[in-house]
């Protein structure tokens, strides 16, 4: 959250000092009109975290090109603090990898690295803002509502010359106007029932100075000047660290009175300026607090607004070209959030202008960089393990989500998983101890998706956006509600309940919920788990079992079913993201017509929804495990697919389509597959 406030603040500070340097060479030569609205516009920068974006935006970032989990240090300070966690590692340092490889460390493992101390200063920064911040409001809320009791006791004016007044300007609201002896100059308070405040002494005042202090308030009440007031004193108490946001306060609320000034002589002479002119001289004013829904009468700056009355000059063609011109310019270079080149990725959007041939040349050259990267083994994950990182399921889990790419080269590791919905990275201090582990963005795992050319050809060819399979990873690990459960682990191994760093697993697979209504258990271990996982009493009430119940391909995990013993030291986890072999094999890059020895064009099936990537089959986008088609003799098999499908024929034996598996035939077709 503080990340994106000072993204924020730097870039509506930004546009406050362009204002600033435009308001002290043009002050006078431009519409008023022009400076209010460039101060609304820098408050709007400063308060909505979202903003439109533009090519030309001078906040607009260089492009990155980097292998995976590759961002820019920024990022890394940022967005990075949120995820990542700052403990001492408990395992000693992984072994510095080579001098080759060590040149090819990614920026974001070096800024990560790098990130780690002011990582740990997030937490204390954002609560000593949010402090201050709500500080500020409190001081605010308690001097409005002071004021509020003040203004309250104000007795109506009911002079002949306000009624006829009132009546010559009614608004939509009911309008009112009083005398508090309490104030010394003119203002207004109330957004739906507004009320114009005098002081006893202008309330006793010539006609001419009542009518210009009644005029100037009435502008007010009409464009709401209150609330922009009220805005810019939020944005104040928001970003109190920044001075230019105090500046504009200041600046900010001179100009609303200019401009009000200016509404007011809009339609007078040269005599009607020097009498308003007069009144704001015989009108002296010493106000002594801010109050933030109020529009005063003020003599700030008295001089500038006389000035300004006195030299005001109907608007020229080049002075209205002249302001356009400036509101363009800061529309588009200054208030504009830079072009984003992280959105989602389509086939047509990412990969359009890129040929399997060139593609294949990216990823040739990135085995050249990284063929000295290895993938992750058991033996890696104790060190890893104090920070959410283990094995499950076949695959590398962060915080309970299974990893796509983990980085962490200074120990000789690059590693992918293209089942995976988070990007990892390792965080080590100045001398190589590992502190912690860092979870990419969604906007950095779309960034590496467009990328890396190894996750790049992954999705070449696909409809589907990479964006969908990305899970953030839950910013609290363990999950507190798994916390009692982990520590009676113990009685639930022998049927294969076991905690794997921080996750609940049933038989090597995640478990999403575990019931046991006699140790009073009802814990949602992971909204991301494959099992639901009940435990079995006799009439005794002691346990003899757990039964788990899952969908799809996990329909059919019993507790009769053992898993199986730990893989050995060693053992490869994470396959790595590049080795020579692919270089020497060549990669595979998508033939949109072949698939396992298939051809879907030939054989009929691109028209009944059956397409394929990296030579698998989809059937409309999802993988398919298991194809059966007796007609054709054809049988194909994906241990890594989530559908079965069978081919549908006619009696003269012409394909007619597909039909899915039902729940039996789908269910043989994994015992089939697990007696394998």
């Amino acid at each position: 959250m503080l990340s994106t406030l000072l993204e924020m603040s730097l870039a509506g500070g930004c546009l406050i000092l362009v204002v600033i340097v435009l308001r002290a060479l043009l002050l006078h030569r431009l519409p008023k009109a022009l400076f209010f609205w460039l101060w609304m516009l820098a408050l709007l920068r400063l308060l909505l975290p979202v903003f439109p974006a533009s090519p030309l935006s001078v906040f607009a970032r260089a492009p990155v090109a980097a292998p995976v989990v590759q961002q820019a240090a920024a990022s890394a300070v940022g967005e990075g603090a949120q995820a990542m966690r700052t403990e001492a590692a408990v395992a000693p340092a992984a072994p510095q990898a080579p001098p080759a490889a060590a040149a090819q460390t990614a920026p974001l493992a070096r800024a990560a690295s790098a990130a780690a101390p002011e990582a740990a200063l997030m937490p204390t920064l954002t609560r000593v803002w949010l402090a201050v911040a709500l500080l500020l409001l409190l001081l605010l809320g308690l001097a409005y509502a002071r004021g509020l009791r003040i203004f309250r006791r104000a007795r109506p004016l009911q002079s002949p010359f306000i009624r006829a007044w009132l009546k010559e300007n009614a608004l939509r609201r009911p309008l009112e106007v009083r005398l508090c002896p309490r104030i010394d100059s003119p203002m207004t308070y109330g957004l739906l029932r507004p009320v114009i405040l005098l002081p006893e002494s202008v309330g006793k005042a010539d006609t001419q100075t009542l009518l210009c202090a009644l005029e100037h308030e009435l502008s007010h009440i009409r464009h709401f000047d209150a609330v922009w007031k009220l805005l810019i004193a939020v944005a104040v108490c928001l970003h109190w660290f920044n001075p230019l946001v105090w500046a504009m306060a200041i600046l900010a609320n001179r100009d609303i009175e200019l401009c009000c000034d200016a509404r007011v002589l809009r339609r007078g002479g040269k005599e009607e300026r020097r009498a308003y002119a007069s009144a704001l001289l015989r009108m002296e004013e010493a106000r002594a607090r801010i109050l933030p829904l109020t529009n005063a009468f003020s003599r700030n700056a008295l001089e500038e607004r006389i000035g300004a009355i006195m030299n005001a000059k109907k608007i020229s063609i080049t002075a209205l070209l002249l302001t356009l011109l400036i509101v363009a310019v800061a529309l588009t270079a200054f208030a504009a959030a830079p072009e984003s080149g992280t959105a989602p990725l389509s086939t047509e959007a990412a990969y359009s202008e890129m040929t399997p041939e060139e593609l294949a040349a990216a990823v040739d050259a990135a085995v050249d960089a990284n063929a000295q990267y290895r993938g992750v083994s058991t033996s890696d994950l104790p060190a890893y393990a104090p920070y959410g990182l283990g094995a499950l399921d076949g695959g590398l889990f962060y915080r309970g989500v299974r990893v796509r790419a983990f980085d962490d080269r200074a120990a000789g590791i690059l590693a992918l998983d293209t089942q995976g919905n988070v990007d990892v990275c390792a965080v080590r201090d100045e001398n190589g101890a590992l502190t912690g582990l860092r979870a990419a963005t969604r906007e950095e795992f779309d960034q590496n998706t467009m990328e890396e050319p190894r996750i790049r050809a992954h999705w070449f060819g696909m409809e589907a956006s990479a964006a969908e399979t990305y899970i953030a990873p839950p910013e609290v690990w363990p999950l507190p509600e798994t916390e009692a459960l982990r520590a009676d682990i113990a009685a639930y191994a022998p049927y294969g309940l076991y905690d794997e760093s921080g996750m609940v697993a049933f038989m090597g697979v995640a478990v999403r919920s575990f019931v046991d209504e006699a140790a009073g258990y009802d814990v949602l271990c992971d909204p991301n788990g494959k099992v639901d996982v009940s435990a079995v009493r006799d009439e005794t009430g002691a346990l003899t079992g757990l039964r788990a119940t899952g969908d799809g391909e996990y329909a059919a995990i019993s507790s009769q079913q053992w898993y199986s013993e730990d893989e050995p030291a060693g053992a490869l986890v994470m396959q790595p993201m590049y080795t020579q072999e692919m270089k020497n094999n060549g990669l595979w890059i998508d033939d949109p017509d072949t698939a396992g020895g298939l051809n879907i064009a030939e054989n009929g099936y691109a028209n009944f929804g059956i397409t394929t990537h990296q030579d698998l089959l989809l059937y409309d986008g999802e993988y398919v495990r298991y194809l059966e088609d007796a007609g054709a003799n054809v049988h194909y098999e994906n241990d890594g697919g989530t559908i079965d499908l069978y081919a549908v024929r006619d009696e003269s034996g012409a394909l007619t389509g597909f039909r899915e598996a039902t729940q039996e035939e789908y269910d043989a077709n994994t015992k089939q597959y697990m007696a394998w």
